[in-house]
């Protein structure tokens, strides 16, 4: 049985899309769509391209495909993913929404060879979580903990990044390589205040005077 995982740009002002296809739950392959259309990140591309290109490796048709799994439970996404598959390809399986967190957490839980282990998802938004805190033991993960939009550590980390001139989505690599090389510290504790266990963004701070995307 074939399926399709399908990540980005579906939603809005998404990166990095992607396409993977699996045969009987274990993958065979998988492709980026900035290879393919040459746009790097591929910032609000559907992936149609990788689509394409996960078919065609095992010479297969949009009907063979049993399901597709998207790594978002967006309001109204599974409408629109069918209507994309449609268009594009005549035809839609069935499309199974996923948590966002969840897919962030098998991708590495999954793969660590660990029979039990605390995970941590650490992200911008997805599902309107921005940070998650889950417990994996064999096939199953449990979510126990999570923070929302505003809370978010991966929208502070985009923010500093604009503020010094890069790219907001995908230039943040950048900042983490020459923050090596600084000699001034700047105490940002009105914006962000670690505590013993936790940290907390103040809150009045983005109201006021940050302007981020509220992606889905």
């Amino acid at each position: 049985m074939y399926s399709l995982g399908l990540m980005s740009s579906l939603t809005t002002l998404q990166h990095d899309g992607s396409a993977v296809l699996m045969k009987d739950s274990k993958v065979i392959f998988a492709i980026e769509e900035e290879r393919l259309s040459r746009n790097k990140h591929a910032i609000s591309e559907i992936p149609i391209n990788s689509i394409k290109a996960a078919l065609k490796y095992k010479n297969l048709q949009m009907k063979d495909i049993k399901s597709v799994h998207v790594s978002s439970t967006s309001k109204d996404l599974k409408k629109r993913v069918e209507s994309y598959l449609i268009h594009h390809f005549g035809y839609s399986p069935d499309v199974i929404l996923e948590n966002h967190h969840l897919c962030h957490m098998a991708s590495s839980f999954f793969h660590s060879g660990f029979k039990e282990s605390m995970i941590v998802s650490i992200d911008g938004v997805g599902d309107k979580v921005s940070t998650a805190l889950g417990f994996g033991r064999a096939n199953k993960i449990k979510i126990l903990e999570t923070k929302g939009l505003v809370q978010s550590l991966g929208i502070f980390y985009q923010t500093m990044t604009q503020l010094l001139g890069f790219n907001s989505v995908g230039d943040e690599y950048k900042l983490m390589g020459i923050s090596a090389y600084g000699k001034k510290r700047i105490d940002l504790d009105k914006i962000i205040k670690l505590e013993s266990v936790d940290f907390k963004i103040n809150k009045s701070f983005y109201r006021k005077r940050l302007t981020y995307h509220n992606f889905s």
